[in-house]
């Protein structure tokens, strides 16, 4: 059994992100403009591509955080624009956040065939969950 982990990762300084805006504009949490999907898309757009329909975010679940607000937000609105239910598991972001998420959202949702973590060291701690289910 494996499960795919996608990282959608913020573009380093002076780069442009995933939704067209350079960073600077990305830390703006006051704006009340549209954005765009952007990577969180962009990874559920390919991991629905290849063939997944339980899709899952692990992220930072913090409502007063703009960013983490408009990744939750992005993931919900690639989800249903693709027939896809959006499911969150709330992540620390360290290894040992990622580890523990992933394994409860197993514990929840067995079904699940891919996830989204957003930071790496989270990531890397849902890996090593997954490799001691016997998840590849």
């Amino acid at each position: 059994k494996a499960v795919p982990v996608e990282e959608a990762d913020e573009p380093a300084d002076g780069e442009r992100g995933g939704d067209g805006r350079d960073d600077e504009a990305d830390r703006d949490v006051g704006a009340a403009e549209d954005i765009p999907e952007g990577p969180v898309g962009d990874a559920v757009d390919h991991l629905a591509g290849l063939g997944h329909q339980r899709i899952a975010f692990l992220n930072q679940d913090d409502h007063d955080f703009g960013f983490s607000v408009r990744a939750m937000q992005s993931f919900a609105d690639a989800c249903w624009r693709l027939g896809i239910e959006p499911v969150y598991e709330p992540c620390d972001l360290s290894f040992a956040g990622g580890a523990t998420a992933f394994a409860a959202l197993l514990d929840k949702r067995p079904q699940t065939t891919a996830i989204i973590v957003w930071n790496d060291n989270a990531a890397a701690g849902a890996v090593e969950a997954a490799l001691v289910r016997g998840i590849r």
